[in-house]
């Protein structure tokens, strides 16, 4: 069985990954309060050191234009994008996550620009 399947047919697992979501999405009742959400896209411009951000571009959650986006917003931000991989991808190509962590970090922190 497909491991995010597996996950949330688990009703115990499915419960913890909502109250988790909910809790990080600000809001009131269910609604999402869209003036704090881009308050938080706004200090994106702060983040001052390297990131690398990985997405499959088949992420049915976070479409892939998001990445492009945190990118733009994020100054020194680089963006793997993953073919043929979704949300998880920890749990789906967890060799490929490691090896681009360890790349990203032995190349002092992203400081030399990482394949697109």
């Amino acid at each position: 069985m497909d491991k995010e399947i597996e996950f949330l047919v688990n009703a115990e697992q499915r419960h913890v990954m909502q109250w988790m979501i909910q809790s990080i999405i600000p809001g009131k009742n269910g609604k999402i309060d869209w003036a704090t959400v881009e308050k938080w896209i706004r200090q994106y411009r702060q983040v001052q050191v390297p990131c690398l951000l990985v997405w499959g571009n088949h992420d049915p959650v976070l479409w892939t234009s998001m990445g492009y986006e945190m990118q733009h917003e994020i100054p020194h931000a680089r963006l793997r994008i993953i073919e043929n991989a979704r949300h998880s991808l920890t749990l789906e190509q967890p060799a490929l996550c490691a090896q681009l962590l360890r790349d990203f970090v032995e190349n002092r922190m992203g400081r030399k620009r990482c394949r697109r």
